[in-house]
Order: C-alpha cells, then sequence, then structure tokens
C-alpha cells in the first residue's frame, strides 16, 4: 500500500525556501526587535472583512513571530504512539496557524519595509518546523507510526516523513530562496517587448536597446506566421540568457537532494508515493493526455498564432451576475451530495451526517472599508484561519470574491476556491497536519476537481461557452501539460519536448527543449502534473458513473471529500477502477471543454455503478 502523499509546494517549502532575492538579503540584518509586537492582536470571531484585514496588518508584528527567536522547549513524547501523535500536533497547530497568518500577508501590496519582516518570520518558522521534525522523540515515533493499525495515525506519520524528505540545509535554503526570486524578477520585469532589427521582422538584439514593439501586439498584428515565430523564439531566448545560470544552479540543488534520498531525480522525491511516482508512469499519464488530444488535432493552435485566432471567432456576450446567487446555486447543489449548510450571518456552517465540519465565512473583495479603493477586478481567494482536529475543533475558512461575475473565466475562479474551500473544511483527520490540504496533494487535488465536476453544470445554466472560449480553454489545456512536461525534463525525466509541442500544438518549434527558461512556474517542479492527473481522474470518474448519477455522486463524494475511514487515495480508488486505468486515461479531462455538453465526451468503456 503506498501512501497517498504529494509533499505540498508551501508548508513543505518552507524547509527548502522562503523569501526572495531582496528581502532574503535584508533578512539576515533585520533587527530581532522589529518583530516585537506593537499591534493587538486580531479577532478572529470579527466578521470575515475584518479579520482579514486585521490579520493582514499584525501579522507581522505579532508576539507569534518574536518567539520564534527563543529556543523552543524540550519535546517529550508520550510512549505510547496515540498518545505521542497527538502531542506532537499539538506542538504543530501554533506553527500551522502562524504559517497561514503569514501567507495571508505575502500579498503583492506588501510595503517593501514591512517585506523584510516577514521573510525574517518565514525563516524562522521554517527552521522551528525542522528542528521539531529532526529531534530524536520524532524520529524515534516515526517509524513505529508509519505501521500503525490506526490509519489516521499513519497518514500523520507519512506527512512528517514527507516534510522530512524536503529537507534543506540553511545556506541551501537560501540559496535555493534567491534562485527563485531571482527568476520570477527576470520574467516579471520582462515588458514583453523586443527591439526590431530589421525592416519586416522582429528580432532579439540585446536588452540595451530600448523597445520598440510590445509583443502580444506584434503577435496580434503580423501577418507572417514566421515572423511571428521568430519573435515568439527570441522572447525564450532572452528569458534562457537571462535566467540559465540560475537555474542550472537550482536543478543542481534538487538533484542532490534527490540523491540524498535514494531518488533518482527530483520529479520521483517529489511524486513519491503518488500515483505518478515513477518516471515510467508519469510517461503513460502523458501519452495518455496526447493521444486523447488528438481528437482535436486539427483545432490545434501554436502561440504565436493563439492572438489571432481568438481574434478571429466571436467573443461570447455575457452579462454581469451577482456571485452570491451563484453561490447559493452550488450551496444547493452541495446539499444534495450529503452536506448540511446553514447560511449564518457571515457565511455558511457546513455539517456533514450531522456533524459540524467548519465554518465557511464570505465577504466581497470589492466592498473593502475605507480608504481602501474596490478592487473590482480581485480574483476570488481562499484563506484558512485554522484547520479542523477532530473531533474537537472545526476549521475556518475565509472565501472573498468580487460581487458579480460576467466571464467564464471569472466563473472557474470562484468555483476552484469553493471548492478548495469545501475540502478544507470536510478534511476529517483528529490531526491537524492531516487535514492541511497542501499536503495531502493527488488526494486532495482530485477531491477539489470532483467538486468541480460536480458543481460546474450549476453555473453552465447562466455561462455557456462560445468559439473563443473553447478555443482558449484548449490550448491553455495544452500549454499546461506542456509546462508540466517541462519541468519533468528540467528536473530530469527523459522527454522529447520538441516531438511534444508539434503533437500539441500541430507545428513545430526548434527551440522546445529551452522553453522551461521562460516559465515562472519550473521553481515548483511536478505540480502542474499532479493538477492535471486530478483533473483527468475525476472526469473519469464522472464518464463511468452516468448510469446512477445521484448515487455515486454521493458515494464518490463521501469517498474523495470526506473520507472517514482516513484511507490512501490508492485503496480508495481500487475497488472503482481497474489498475490500468490509474495511469492511463482514455478519456483525458483536459481536452474537452468543461463548458462543453455531455455528449462531446467519449464513449465511456467503463461503469462503476455496480461497484458503488
Amino acid at each position: 500500500m503506498r501512501p497517498a502523499v504529494f509533499i505540498g509546494l508551501r508548508l513543505a517549502s518552507l524547509l527548502v525556501c522562503c523569501g526572495s532575492l531582496s528581502t532574503l538579503a535584508a533578512a539576515s540584518s533585520v533587527n530581532p526587535s522589529l518583530l516585537a509586537t506593537t499591534a493587538p492582536e486580531s479577532s478572529l470571531s470579527a466578521t470575515a472583512s475584518s479579520a482579514i484585514y486585521d490579520l493582514d496588518k499584525s501579522i507581522l508584528t505579532k508576539p507569534s513571530c518574536e518567539s520564534l527567536l527563543t529556543p523552543a522547549a524540550p519535546l517529550m513524547l508520550d510512549k505510547n504512539i496515540n498518545l505521542a501523535a497527538q502531542q506532537l500536533d499539538d506542538v504543530l497547530k501554533p506553527l500551522s496557524t502562524l504559517y497561514f497568518r503569514l501567507a495571508l500577508s505575502d500579498q503583492p501590496s506588501l510595503s517593501a519595509n514591512r517585506r523584510p519582516l516577514l521573510t525574517r518570520c518565514q525563516i524562522l518558522l521554517a527552521d522551528r518546523l525542522q528542528t521539531i521534525i529532526n529531534s530524536a522523540p520524532v524520529q524515534a515515533w516515526l517509524p513505529r507510526a508509519l505501521v500503525a493499525q490506526n490509519l489516521d495515525i499513519q497518514q500523520f506519520a507519512t506527512r512528517i516523513a514527507a516534510l522530512n524528505r524536503q529537507k534543506l540545509a540553511q545556506k541551501q535554503k537560501g540559496l535555493v530562496a534567491s534562485i527563485d526570486a531571482s527568476i520570477q524578477y527576470h520574467l516579471a520585469s520582462s515588458d514583453f517587448s523586443l527591439s526590431i532589427a530589421g525592416a519586416n521582422c522582429l528580432t532579439w538584439q540585446n536588452d540595451s536597446v530600448p523597445p520598440t514593439a510590445q509583443l502580444a501586439r506584434y503577435l496580434l498584428n503580423e501577418p507572417n506566421a514566421q515572423c511571428r515565430q521568430g519573435l515568439w523564439a527570441a522572447y525564450h531566448l532572452r528569458a534562457q540568457a537571462r535566467n540559465q545560470e540560475a537555474l542550472e544552479a537550482l536543478q543542481a540543488i534538487r538533484k542532490q537532494q534527490a540523491n540524498l534520498q535514494k531518488h533518482d531525480n527530483f520529479n520521483d522525491l517529489q511524486l513519491y508515493g503518488t500515483h505518478l511516482a515513477s518516471q515510467t508512469e508519469r510517461q503513460q499519464f502523458i501519452s495518455g493526455l496526447v493521444n486523447s488530444a488528438q481528437v482535436s488535432r486539427t483545432l490545434a493552435v501554436a502561440p504565436w498564432s493563439l492572438y489571432q485566432a481568438l481574434a478571429k471567432q466571436p467573443k461570447t456576450a455575457l452579462s454581469a451576475m451577482s456571485s452570491d446567487i451563484l453561490l447559493n446555486a452550488w450551496r444547493q447543489k452541495l446539499q444534495t451530495l450529503g452536506f448540511d449548510i446553514e447560511t449564518t450571518e457571515h457565511g455558511w456552517a457546513i455539517r456533514y451526517q450531522r456533524h459540524l465540519l467548519g465554518i465557511l465565512k464570505l465577504y466581497h473583495n470589492d466592498a473593502q472599508p475605507e480608504p481602501t479603493p474596490p478592487k473590482s477586478h480581485a480574483p476570488a481567494q481562499m484563506h484558512i484561519i485554522s484547520l479542523a482536529a477532530r473531533p474537537s475543533a472545526h476549521a475556518q475558512v475565509v472565501l472573498s470574491y468580487p460581487s458579480s461575475v460576467n466571464s467564464l473565466s471569472q466563473v472557474s475562479q470562484l468555483l476552484g476556491q469553493l471548492a478548495k474551500a469545501i475540502v478544507t473544511i470536510s478534511a476529517s483527520s483528529q490531526f491537524s497536519l492531516n487535514n492541511h490540504n497542501e499536503l495531502i496533494g493527488d488526494s486532495d487535488l482530485l477531491a477539489k476537481e470532483w467538486l468541480i465536476q460536480l458543481l460546474q453544470p450549476v453555473a453552465d445554466t447562466w455561462f455557456r461557452a462560445g468559439a473563443r472560449d473553447t478555443t482558449l480553454t484548449r490550448y491553455q489545456a495544452h500549454w499546461q501539460l506542456f509546462q508540466a512536461a517541462a519541468a519533468l525534463k528540467f528536473y530530469g525525466d527523459d522527454i522529447n519536448l520538441a516531438s511534444l509541442f508539434t503533437d500539441l500544438f500541430g507545428e513545430a518549434w526548434p527551440n522546445a527543449d529551452i522553453a522551461y527558461y521562460g516559465f515562472s512556474s519550473i521553481t515548483t517542479g511536478a505540480h502542474q502534473l499532479s493538477q492535471l492527473w486530478a483533473q483527468a481522474m475525476s472526469q473519469q470518474l464522472y464518464q463511468a458513473s452516468q448510469d446512477c448519477r445521484q448515487q455515486a455522486d454521493m458515494a464518490i463524494t463521501q469517498l474523495l471529500v470526506i473520507n472517514p475511514q482516513h484511507l490512501p487515495l490508492t485503496t480508495r480508488l481500487a475497488p472503482l477502477l481497474p489498475a490500468a486505468s490509474l495511469g492511463n486515461f482514455a478519456i483525458g479531462s483536459s481536452y474537452h471543454v468543461n463548458y462543453a455538453h455531455s455528449s462531446t465526451h467519449p464513449k465511456r468503456t467503463l461503469s462503476l455503478c455496480s461497484k458503488l
């Protein structure tokens, strides 16, 4: 039995990286006294709106950060494996809460003079977490807990082991942080413009030449496809020139990290325990998606031709709609899945089988207190205030969102954040770390994608995709797969990116093998591939249960989202699907627009109804 654990990119990343290039340097010289509290503790019982703002203002001056400057008390664990697990979780809870508060403060709007404090606090938190995990009592408890009869404890130990595998020396942590920040800076500072060197085509000369044309505008207006492709290649060549040194350093660190843990490459380490743990499994999965994409090969569009393809298609006329109407419709659908959702003054109280799971606080992010100007285009976001620790504590989550939506992308974004919030609230372990959805990984991603599959048809009542939406969605799916494959290649997998690019986009790109130099997501590793796997598996389950829709929706929701028995994902899926289907997908969900009618999907070859 393999533990279904994907090493989270956020809490686990505290062990390997934090901060940015400029702030990391500043953090080393931060005066510890700057962390002393000068602001009152924010109240979590306030309205969702005020809680968000109080948290954002006070987090960097909270006593929690200052307390990390003093050595922790020696950790003592009971000889009883169950009591020891509870004691360890109690030690980790305050760190988890602080982590969420730091994540809430880590916004683009954070002032430059406060960002060094954030970085300093992140570093202190990372060191404290690593000290606890590396302590003798935890290391002695871990082997016994990994084989405990209690599956909840076994799951808890698996997460501790996952964090343990991610550890890096303090110097390496700082280097990874600097590398990541350097890459993000070079890509973010790019103005997406290049200089004209010839009369007809735009090519890259060097960064010192004043820009004379915007990349997007050129791709939209230039009729010559070779010129457009040349510009596309030039942009990535510039990205390579800027990021090659940093990426090669990151590559070396990740390879060393993987080798120390007895893995061939960083992909194997990052995807350890998942359904994509081996290079063979990853290649089979990618091949399955590419094969399913051949259905739409005639509709493929290359990146340098996307703007012109979209411009030729009519834009779907959509009227603005109240987000609250949409959320209420989704709430009603969730209640058909077994949830009992009571509306309160500030959100929802969510129960399942009469047990309170948690509180979802709702507020409009474009109706902020004065003097903050409204953010009419701010996306929906989910913020965790606290995680559940069953049966005594329930989760508290905030969902901030625009008061109205007027595009399919806004609807999709709101639905994704709602699904993530429901999955977070529904986690049923007695240990808060088990309920940390960024560590559950592929199983949590699958639970989220499953809810999206069930809730999306509700939005389809009001929002339907047009030709332009369909083209863009298909392109984004192909591009996401290509980015995921490029990341795998960068970290050591054997993948022919040039061939894959042609298969997905219908045209050749000679520079495909250097594509990852221009991807900001390259530093997150294999996370995108796990997202694709969850999307594909969720649709596989959905399509295979069409003949018993209501029964399947409730049963699979309990299995994937609630998981009352704390079973690993492999164990939960095994009775439903043949083993081969876990790696090979005949459906390939990411190549079919979510908003399309079900009749556009391939014929089902598997039925789950007899197994539910």
